[in-house]
């Protein structure tokens, strides 16, 4: 079984918390691990995690607010990406999983959890390949560009993704909000990917856009 999944804390993710009853900080990081208790979001973004449990257009922009909230007081050091990445590994892999491939953010990490590239990246292959050894589940890492942040940044990614390279780490892709951000925002960054010997893909369809987006 193929399993592909948007790393972290995917929009789908919060709606399925607010289905299930959840605290949305609680599910989207994955885990019932204590490792998490005593880090609860203050007051003002409890508010945006509720806003963005409503599943529709409107609600774009909160819900990156809240994903951005998230990585600010759930992820705040390289080992807390390697144990989310474990877990998930962890629990695709008790479903019948035997390969999954997951989007990862690289902006939000280094920007908002002020975590360096290397160190993060490290710490996801890391759990990777412990998860391969310990449950028998193969993966594969895909940065991935916001399409919200300045084109620059994606850049500066692919940057990060060349000085660090390694074999869990299968490509560039590309997610966020489509709406007004088109992938050909990010030629320079996607060409730069490609002639680095990067395969490329992107997060395309969500909105009510195109899927012609992953063709781009």
């Amino acid at each position: 079984i193929l399993c592909t999944f948007h790393w972290g804390t995917g929009t789908f993710g919060l709606r399925h918390a607010g289905l299930s009853g959840m605290r949305a900080h609680a599910m989207v990081a994955g885990l019932d691990s204590p490792a998490y208790q005593g880090r609860p979001l203050p007051r003002p973004d409890e508010e945006v995690v509720d806003q963005g449990l409503q599943f529709d257009i409107g609600t774009v922009l909160n819900r990156r607010r809240v994903l951005r909230a998230l990585d600010e007081h759930l992820l705040t050091q390289a080992d807390d990406l390697h144990r989310i990445a474990y877990e998930y590994l962890a629990d695709a892999a008790s479903h019948q999983v035997r390969h999954s491939e997951f989007f990862w953010n690289p902006t939000g990490t280094v920007r908002v959890s002020k975590i360096p590239y290397v160190d993060a990246q490290a710490a996801i292959v890391t759990a990777i390949r412990d998860a391969a050894r310990d449950f028998g589940i193969s993966a594969r890492l895909i940065p991935s560009i916001d399409r919200e942040a300045d084109p620059d940044e994606a850049v500066a990614l692919v940057d990060w993704m060349c000085a660090h390279r390694a074999d869990e780490v299968a490509g560039l892709g590309i997610d966020y909000r489509e709406n007004d951000r088109p992938p050909e925002l990010f030629w320079k960054a996607y060409r730069n990917a490609r002639n680095a010997g990067f395969r490329t893909t992107a997060h395309a369809g969500e909105f009510g856009m195109p899927w012609r987006n992953v063709e781009t």
